[in-house]
């Protein structure tokens, strides 16, 4: 079936399984002709993942976004891991709810196994590394986090991306609204100062095939000064196209 086709339309470029520069140069994911240099410098340049080099598993790593320069790895460490122990306290509350203890100690000892269960965690995984500058030393507002398994990592990304739909969902009352909804999808970022900002996303460098770094012409996102608009990501999704045909 063609790409173009209104069913075979996505929001987001990682539901077509693959990264194609002229697509993600789109705003609606349906051009065929690369529109600036960048696209066709993605288009001619070739591309290997670290994660081929160094044998990583790619689905248990995490990009990290729009991070304010002045965030610490273990500020970072701390705000991903309360994403990734919320279920269990969500699990270990609606167990205190049904199972209601006569011990006036029983919630006191209970808090204090989460507490350390949760600050043990905290000091092995994830391993978060900040990208900085080679020749600066600046950090380049992004980072990467290594999970200890692809089922932390897909947990993770579920947590956070619930934040988003719960919000989104009370804002809208009609079946209709799809388009609006991503259109004005705001997400809440990370447990941290200034994180309002902060999206999350899969490492598409090893997961996605044919993907393409923003060095090379590729990647997601960008600003309008830039004038390298990538589309079909978390914080730019595409916007659904305009069928001629049946306006007319």
């Amino acid at each position: 079936m063609n790409k173009n086709d209104s069913h075979e339309w996505h929001p987001y470029i990682r539901q077509y399984g693959y990264y194609d520069p002229v697509t993600a140069g789109s705003i609606d994911g349906t051009d065929t002709i690369p529109h600036d240099r960048a696209v066709h410098r993605a288009l001619s340049s070739s591309y290997k993942s670290k994660c081929q080099m160094y044998n990583w598993n790619s689905k248990a790593i995490i990009f990290i976004g729009r991070l304010p320069y002045y965030t610490t790895e273990i500020c970072l460490q701390k705000a991903l891991n309360k994403l990734l122990t919320r279920h269990r306290k969500e699990k270990q509350s609606f167990r205190r709810r049904n199972r209601r203890s006569r011990s006036p100690f029983a919630s006191y000892k209970h808090d204090d196994a989460s507490d350390d269960e949760e600050g043990d965690a905290v000091g092995i995984w994830p391993k978060v590394h900040i990208v900085h500058n080679v020749v600066t030393g600046y950090p380049c507002g992004y980072a990467f986090a290594h999970f200890a398994s692809e089922v932390d990592a897909e947990r993770v990304l579920r947590n956070w991306y619930s934040q988003t739909a719960t919000e989104t969902n009370t804002t809208s009352t009609t079946s209709n609204t799809s388009h609006r909804r991503i259109k004005n999808e705001k997400h809440r970022g990370l447990d941290i100062p200034n994180g309002e900002k902060i999206i999350l996303e899969p490492y598409f460098s090893g997961t996605l095939p044919g993907w393409r770094p923003r060095r090379l012409g590729g990647g997601l996102g960008g600003r309008k000064e830039a004038g390298q608009l990538r589309f079909g990501g978390i914080a730019r999704p595409f916007r659904r196209p305009i069928l001629t045909s049946l306006r007319q």
